[in-house]
Protein backbone atom coordinates (compact mmCIF):
# COMPACT_ATOMS: atom_id res chain seq x y z
CA UNK A 1 0.00 0.00 0.00
CA UNK A 2 1.76 3.01 -0.84
CA UNK A 3 1.13 5.93 1.15
CA UNK A 4 2.17 9.53 2.52
CA UNK A 5 5.21 9.21 5.82
CA UNK A 6 3.29 10.25 8.70
CA UNK A 7 -0.20 9.99 7.61
CA UNK A 8 -3.12 7.42 9.34
CA UNK A 9 -5.46 5.20 7.05
CA UNK A 10 -7.69 3.89 8.51
CA UNK A 11 -10.76 0.95 7.80
CA UNK A 12 -13.52 2.38 6.27
CA UNK A 13 -16.94 0.93 5.20
CA UNK A 14 -19.10 1.51 2.33
CA UNK A 15 -22.73 0.43 2.59
CA UNK A 16 -24.32 0.12 -0.77
CA UNK A 17 -28.06 -0.55 -1.11
CA UNK A 18 -29.22 -3.65 -3.36
CA UNK A 19 -32.86 -3.64 -5.67
CA UNK A 20 -35.18 -6.55 -3.67
CA UNK A 21 -34.33 -8.41 -6.95
CA UNK A 22 -31.24 -7.48 -8.19
CA UNK A 23 -28.70 -10.98 -8.46
CA UNK A 24 -25.65 -10.25 -5.94
CA UNK A 25 -22.30 -11.32 -8.09
CA UNK A 26 -20.38 -11.69 -4.43
CA UNK A 27 -19.71 -13.06 -1.76
CA UNK A 28 -18.54 -12.66 2.25
CA UNK A 29 -14.96 -12.64 2.09
CA UNK A 30 -14.20 -11.84 -1.89
CA UNK A 31 -11.49 -9.03 -3.17
CA UNK A 32 -13.07 -6.61 -5.24
CA UNK A 33 -11.23 -4.18 -7.97
CA UNK A 34 -12.54 -1.11 -9.16
CA UNK A 35 -15.23 -1.48 -11.85
CA UNK A 36 -16.15 -5.05 -10.58
CA UNK A 37 -19.81 -5.65 -10.95
CA UNK A 38 -21.46 -6.11 -7.48
CA UNK A 39 -25.25 -6.99 -8.39
CA UNK A 40 -27.13 -7.07 -11.79
CA UNK A 41 -30.80 -6.35 -12.16
CA UNK A 42 -32.65 -7.02 -14.95
CA UNK A 43 -35.68 -5.18 -15.62
CA UNK A 44 -37.81 -3.92 -18.95
CA UNK A 45 -38.89 -0.31 -19.06
CA UNK A 46 -42.56 0.28 -19.32
CA UNK A 47 -44.49 2.37 -21.46
CA UNK A 48 -48.32 3.67 -21.45
CA UNK A 49 -49.52 4.25 -24.86
CA UNK A 50 -52.87 6.35 -24.84
CA UNK A 51 -55.72 5.65 -27.32
CA UNK A 52 -56.32 8.06 -30.37
CA UNK A 53 -58.38 10.22 -29.87
CA UNK A 54 -61.08 8.36 -32.14
CA UNK A 55 -61.06 5.03 -30.16
CA UNK A 56 -63.62 4.67 -27.64
CA UNK A 57 -62.58 4.78 -23.59
CA UNK A 58 -65.08 1.68 -22.43
CA UNK A 59 -65.40 -2.10 -21.97
CA UNK A 60 -64.90 -3.84 -25.03
CA UNK A 61 -63.73 -2.22 -27.73
CA UNK A 62 -60.74 -4.04 -27.56
CA UNK A 63 -62.61 -7.41 -29.28
CA UNK A 64 -64.25 -4.90 -32.03
CA UNK A 65 -60.66 -4.06 -33.31
CA UNK A 66 -57.46 -5.33 -31.69
CA UNK A 67 -55.07 -6.59 -33.59
CA UNK A 68 -52.69 -7.67 -30.90
CA UNK A 69 -53.24 -8.77 -27.47
CA UNK A 70 -51.91 -9.02 -23.89
CA UNK A 71 -48.70 -11.08 -23.91
CA UNK A 72 -47.84 -10.75 -27.53
CA UNK A 73 -44.60 -9.19 -28.67
CA UNK A 74 -44.99 -6.16 -31.32
CA UNK A 75 -42.44 -3.64 -33.30
CA UNK A 76 -42.45 -0.56 -33.73
CA UNK A 77 -45.14 0.33 -36.73
CA UNK A 78 -47.44 -3.17 -36.15
CA UNK A 79 -50.75 -2.25 -36.32
CA UNK A 80 -52.46 -2.36 -32.73
CA UNK A 81 -56.27 -1.21 -34.14
CA UNK A 82 -58.43 -1.03 -36.84
CA UNK A 83 -61.91 0.60 -37.10
CA UNK A 84 -64.00 1.18 -40.11
CA UNK A 85 -66.63 3.53 -40.59
CA UNK A 86 -68.50 6.37 -43.19
CA UNK A 87 -64.65 8.08 -43.21
CA UNK A 88 -62.96 5.33 -44.02
CA UNK A 89 -60.56 3.29 -42.09
CA UNK A 90 -58.74 4.28 -39.12
CA UNK A 91 -55.36 2.31 -38.07
CA UNK A 92 -53.33 3.23 -34.61
CA UNK A 93 -49.60 1.89 -35.45
CA UNK A 94 -47.48 1.12 -32.15
CA UNK A 95 -44.57 3.84 -30.99
CA UNK A 96 -42.86 1.42 -29.01
CA UNK A 97 -41.11 -1.99 -29.55
CA UNK A 98 -41.75 -4.93 -26.69
CA UNK A 99 -44.32 -7.06 -25.26
CA UNK A 100 -48.05 -5.92 -24.64
CA UNK A 101 -48.75 -6.32 -20.41
CA UNK A 102 -52.00 -4.70 -20.13
CA UNK A 103 -54.86 -3.13 -22.10
CA UNK A 104 -56.91 -0.88 -19.98
CA UNK A 105 -59.63 -0.19 -22.08
CA UNK A 106 -62.02 2.14 -19.91
CA UNK A 107 -58.87 4.37 -18.88
CA UNK A 108 -58.17 4.14 -22.98
CA UNK A 109 -54.36 3.26 -22.83
CA UNK A 110 -52.05 0.20 -22.82
CA UNK A 111 -49.04 -1.02 -21.32
CA UNK A 112 -45.67 -2.41 -23.32
CA UNK A 113 -43.34 -3.29 -21.89
CA UNK A 114 -39.53 -3.25 -23.53
CA UNK A 115 -36.73 -5.34 -24.28
CA UNK A 116 -34.47 -6.79 -20.90
CA UNK A 117 -31.82 -4.27 -19.88
CA UNK A 118 -29.30 -5.41 -17.29
CA UNK A 119 -28.29 -2.36 -14.83
CA UNK A 120 -25.11 -3.50 -13.46
CA UNK A 121 -24.24 -2.00 -9.77
CA UNK A 122 -20.31 -1.33 -10.04
CA UNK A 123 -18.01 -0.70 -7.52
CA UNK A 124 -16.31 2.14 -7.56
CA UNK A 125 -13.07 1.26 -5.42
CA UNK A 126 -10.66 -1.70 -4.25
CA UNK A 127 -12.32 -3.73 -1.19
CA UNK A 128 -12.93 -6.47 0.95
CA UNK A 129 -16.55 -7.57 1.12
CA UNK A 130 -17.79 -7.74 4.68
CA UNK A 131 -20.98 -8.85 4.54
CA UNK A 132 -23.85 -9.37 2.23
CA UNK A 133 -27.32 -8.86 3.60
CA UNK A 134 -30.87 -8.66 2.37
CA UNK A 135 -30.81 -5.03 0.98
CA UNK A 136 -27.07 -4.03 1.02
CA UNK A 137 -23.40 -5.06 0.46
CA UNK A 138 -20.73 -3.94 2.52
CA UNK A 139 -17.64 -3.47 1.19
CA UNK A 140 -14.24 -2.42 4.33
CA UNK A 141 -11.17 -0.72 2.56
CA UNK A 142 -8.82 1.48 3.74
CA UNK A 143 -9.04 4.91 3.93
CA UNK A 144 -7.46 8.36 4.63
CA UNK A 145 -9.87 10.73 6.63
CA UNK A 146 -9.42 14.24 5.73
CA UNK A 147 -12.20 17.08 7.70
CA UNK A 148 -12.97 20.21 6.65
CA UNK A 149 -16.19 22.58 5.69
CA UNK A 150 -18.41 20.80 3.72
CA UNK A 151 -21.04 22.85 1.66
CA UNK A 152 -24.31 21.12 0.36
CA UNK A 153 -26.15 17.72 0.35
CA UNK A 154 -24.03 15.90 -2.26
CA UNK A 155 -21.97 13.36 -2.22
CA UNK A 156 -19.73 11.47 -5.16
CA UNK A 157 -16.85 9.18 -5.74
CA UNK A 158 -14.45 10.34 -7.94
CA UNK A 159 -10.37 10.79 -9.07
CA UNK A 160 -8.79 12.95 -7.27
CA UNK A 161 -7.51 15.34 -9.83
CA UNK A 162 -5.42 18.68 -8.92
CA UNK A 163 -5.20 22.50 -10.96
CA UNK A 164 -2.47 24.35 -9.64
CA UNK A 165 -3.48 27.12 -12.14
CA UNK A 166 -3.93 30.30 -10.35
CA UNK A 167 -7.48 30.57 -12.55
CA UNK A 168 -8.61 27.01 -12.36
CA UNK A 169 -11.70 27.86 -14.41
CA UNK A 170 -10.03 27.98 -17.61
CA UNK A 171 -8.56 24.41 -16.64
CA UNK A 172 -12.05 22.68 -16.42
CA UNK A 173 -12.96 20.86 -19.66
CA UNK A 174 -15.11 17.80 -20.28
CA UNK A 175 -11.60 16.11 -19.38
CA UNK A 176 -13.03 16.70 -15.78
CA UNK A 177 -15.63 14.52 -15.88
CA UNK A 178 -15.91 12.05 -13.06
CA UNK A 179 -12.98 13.52 -11.12
CA UNK A 180 -12.50 15.63 -7.67
CA UNK A 181 -11.04 18.75 -8.37
CA UNK A 182 -8.52 20.04 -6.35
CA UNK A 183 -8.20 23.83 -5.90
CA UNK A 184 -6.54 26.84 -4.76
CA UNK A 185 -9.36 29.12 -4.71
CA UNK A 186 -13.10 28.29 -4.98
CA UNK A 187 -15.29 30.61 -6.94
CA UNK A 188 -18.91 30.57 -7.92
CA UNK A 189 -18.26 30.40 -11.70
CA UNK A 190 -15.74 27.74 -11.06
CA UNK A 191 -18.54 25.72 -9.46
CA UNK A 192 -21.19 26.31 -12.09
CA UNK A 193 -18.34 25.33 -15.30
CA UNK A 194 -17.94 22.33 -13.20
CA UNK A 195 -21.31 21.41 -12.43
CA UNK A 196 -22.01 21.54 -16.19
CA UNK A 197 -19.29 19.43 -17.77
CA UNK A 198 -20.04 16.68 -15.45
CA UNK A 199 -17.14 17.26 -12.61
CA UNK A 200 -17.63 14.65 -9.19
CA UNK A 201 -17.01 17.44 -6.85
CA UNK A 202 -14.64 20.45 -5.60
CA UNK A 203 -12.48 20.66 -2.33
CA UNK A 204 -10.49 23.76 -2.13
CA UNK A 205 -8.60 25.97 0.50
CA UNK A 206 -9.76 29.17 -0.25
CA UNK A 207 -13.68 30.28 -1.15
CA UNK A 208 -13.99 33.90 0.09
CA UNK A 209 -17.62 34.00 -1.09
CA UNK A 210 -19.21 30.76 0.04
CA UNK A 211 -21.08 32.87 3.12
CA UNK A 212 -22.66 33.99 0.26
CA UNK A 213 -24.02 30.72 -1.31
CA UNK A 214 -27.97 31.52 -1.54
CA UNK A 215 -29.24 27.83 -3.17
CA UNK A 216 -26.75 24.45 -2.42
CA UNK A 217 -24.83 23.73 -5.30
CA UNK A 218 -25.35 20.51 -7.52
CA UNK A 219 -22.17 19.08 -6.67
CA UNK A 220 -20.28 18.25 -3.08
CA UNK A 221 -17.86 21.34 -2.17
CA UNK A 222 -15.30 20.96 1.09
CA UNK A 223 -13.38 23.71 2.29
CA UNK A 224 -10.24 23.10 3.69
CA UNK A 225 -7.94 24.96 5.87
CA UNK A 226 -4.68 23.50 4.71
CA UNK A 227 -3.22 21.70 1.97
CA UNK A 228 -2.99 18.43 3.96
CA UNK A 229 -0.41 17.14 1.79
CA UNK A 230 -3.49 16.32 -0.97
CA UNK A 231 -1.94 17.59 -3.59
CA UNK A 232 0.42 14.12 -3.20
CA UNK A 233 -2.44 11.93 -3.35
CA UNK A 234 -3.79 12.80 -7.40
CA UNK A 235 -5.35 10.20 -8.71
CA UNK A 236 -6.72 8.29 -5.93
CA UNK A 237 -9.88 7.21 -5.48
CA UNK A 238 -11.83 9.56 -3.47
CA UNK A 239 -15.54 10.15 -1.89
CA UNK A 240 -16.39 13.70 -1.40
CA UNK A 241 -19.05 13.66 1.44
CA UNK A 242 -20.38 17.40 1.97
CA UNK A 243 -23.10 16.42 4.85
CA UNK A 244 -20.50 14.68 6.93
CA UNK A 245 -17.93 17.06 5.94
CA UNK A 246 -15.16 14.91 5.27
CA UNK A 247 -13.22 13.61 2.19
CA UNK A 248 -11.99 9.66 1.99
CA UNK A 249 -9.03 9.30 0.17
CA UNK A 250 -8.62 5.22 -0.86
CA UNK A 251 -5.65 2.83 -0.63
CA UNK A 252 -5.63 -0.41 -2.28
CA UNK A 253 -3.65 -2.96 -0.68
Amino acid sequence: MEKQKGIKIDQSAWMVKVAEKAKVKVKKGDSVKRGDVLAILVKRRVKRLSFPRWLDKKEGIWKLGGKRGVGEEVRRGDLLYEKGGLFGRRRWFSSEEGKIIAVREKEGFLKIAGKRRADKLISPLAGKVASVSSGQIKIIFPARVVLGRGIGKERAWGILSWISDEYPLTKVSHQSKGKILLVNEINFPLLKKSAVLGAAGIVGFSFPEWKMVEEEPSLPVLLLEKEEGLIKQEGKICFLDAPASQLLICYED
